[in-house]
């Protein structure tokens, strides 16, 4: 899990990255290329040598009005895009409550190809910080985080430890059953 992934922030791009993270992940899409058709579908002008620093000014006014995790679900939702159109074929993404849907939200992890958006508000584990985003799978023993503030992987014994957690998104790849039902 996450053994090909070699991403590391120089900024405050996590929630883009990590939603990225879980992409290249499942459907080895590159990262960037979600960086990129952000732009694109919000229509953000390309100024700046990396896309990454496009986005980061468009992202933090859009997060002026709602939450930066809403902001990424509608671009998974509604991003015509070509790697969007094709990502959302495989993908769904869900708003989850780690409080009340913790059981689901594991079996989910460790039953299906799975990743989760975990925001960060206050950590407690001292391996992540606090007001960021990474991204949780479980790879058959224990469940694995990719920060990308480090480009870092972790075993964590449980998600609840890492500290206070804020949104979650469930990225679930579709299986072929549920891709000719969408259809």
């Amino acid at each position: 899990m996450f053994a090909k992934i070699n991403y590391q922030q120089d900024d405050d791009y996590c929630v883009l990255a990590s939603y990225a993270v879980a992409i290249e992940d499942i459907l080895g899409i590159p990262i960037q290329t979600c960086f990129e058709e952000y732009c694109e579908y919000f229509k953000v002008h390309r100024h700046e040598f990396k896309v990454e620093r496009d986005y980061l000014r468009h992202f933090k006014q859009e997060q002026d009005r709602r939450s930066g995790y809403s902001i990424v679900k509608e671009f998974h939702e509604h991003a015509n895009t070509p790697n969007m159109t094709r990502i959302r074929e495989r993908i769904t993404i869900q708003p989850v409550n780690m409080k009340s849907e913790k059981a689901e939200i594991e079996r989910a992890l460790q039953t299906s190809d799975s990743r989760l958006m975990v925001f960060i508000n206050r950590r407690q584990d001292t391996r992540f910080k606090s007001h960021h985003s990474i991204t949780v799978g479980f790879n058959g023993i224990a469940f694995i985080t990719y920060d990308v503030n480090g480009g870092l992987i972790h075993a964590i014994d449980n998600i609840e430890g890492i500290g206070e957690i804020g949104d979650c998104l469930l990225l679930t790849k579709n299986t072929p059953a549920t891709i000719l039902e969408e259809k």
